[in-house]
């Protein structure tokens, strides 16, 4: 079994670790919350300071602003901190257009959670897992983690509904196709 099989099956699983925030982060852009648009700030997180391994902490979410050139201030405690959550493994995702990790500037704002290309930008190596950070945890914004990624119970029932109404459709035009009288 490979090392990312491993970290799939602690998915969703409670973690605690004491470390370092680092004064990076990227801004998860294209997020809402209350139909707020929004960032998720991904910060790096050294686990036990000096051990040059890390792991991406979602903070939570932050509003866009009054504009998208003026991007949040986000701060970290300098002091070794412990950080509780949940373990996400972060899956593929689809893009258009440039990802945002070719830029200089910190934060850097990105459309996608690449773990690779978080990697290339930091001087630590990073565990292919996403801590959430805990909802009562005071170093991380507003936080309403979703228990599962998958489609929601109104979804099924539309999908349902769909289904329905397209076979009533079929057995309509069965009917009057078969049984019309010339």
């Amino acid at each position: 079994m490979s090392a990312d099989a491993d970290f799939q099956a602690l998915h969703y699983r409670r973690v605690s670790g004491a470390g370092r925030y680092l004064t990076r982060h990227f801004l998860l852009d294209n997020r809402t919350h209350r139909g707020v648009a929004g960032y998720h700030v991904l910060t790096p997180f050294e686990i036990e300071h000096g051990t040059n391994l890390g792991v991406i902490v979602n903070r939570g979410w932050v509003p866009v602003g009054i504009s998208r050139q003026s991007l949040p201030k986000i701060s970290v405690p300098d002091e070794v901190v412990i950080v509780n959550g949940r373990i996400r493994t972060p899956g593929e995702s689809f893009l258009l257009g440039e990802a945002g990790y070719r830029s200089d500037v910190w934060p850097r704002v990105v459309q996608n959670l690449d773990l690779v290309q978080m990697e290339k930008a930091l001087p630590l190596r990073l565990l292919p897992i996403v801590v959430e950070l805990d909802p009562a945890d005071r170093h991380g914004f507003e936080r309403h983690w979703r228990a599962h990624g998958g489609l929601r119970p109104e979804r099924h029932r539309a999908y349902a509904f769909q289904w329905f109404a397209l076979s009533l459709t079929l057995v309509v035009i069965y009917v009057v196709v078969n049984f019309r009288r010339d």
